[in-house]
């Protein structure tokens, strides 16, 4: 506050934020493997849409997506921009990424 020369008394608020549904591809040391994918990407549509059909669908979500939601309250998005869809585009479009990292953060864990 000193260097900044902002009198504390004069702060009301301090705020933090982080990215949500990006994904960070990081090896065994954490570091970053490539930039990290954004949430607007949706390259990974076409691959969560297959895990999410099934032979009896409902409302576009077949058995698989339905047995996700009950471990975690909730369907894998079928727009492509979550986490679930861009590790599955870096499986099919970037293996050896895929192959090397060690965890998928999201950017505010990385």
């Amino acid at each position: 506050m000193t260097r900044a020369g902002v009198p504390a008394e004069s702060v009301v608020a301090v705020a933090c934020t982080a990215q949500w549904s990006g994904t960070v591809a990081v090896d065994e040391r954490c570091q970053p493997l490539r930039d990290a994918i954004i949430w607007m990407d949706s390259r990974g549509a076409p691959y969560v849409q297959r895990i999410t059909r099934g032979a009896v669908n409902v409302q576009g979500y077949g058995g698989q997506a339905r047995a996700m939601a009950a471990h975690d309250g909730r369907d894998p998005g079928r727009s492509g921009k979550d986490s679930i869809a861009h590790i599955l585009w870096l499986k099919h479009e970037e293996p050896e990424t895929y192959r090397r990292a060690h965890l998928f953060l999201e950017p505010k864990d990385w």
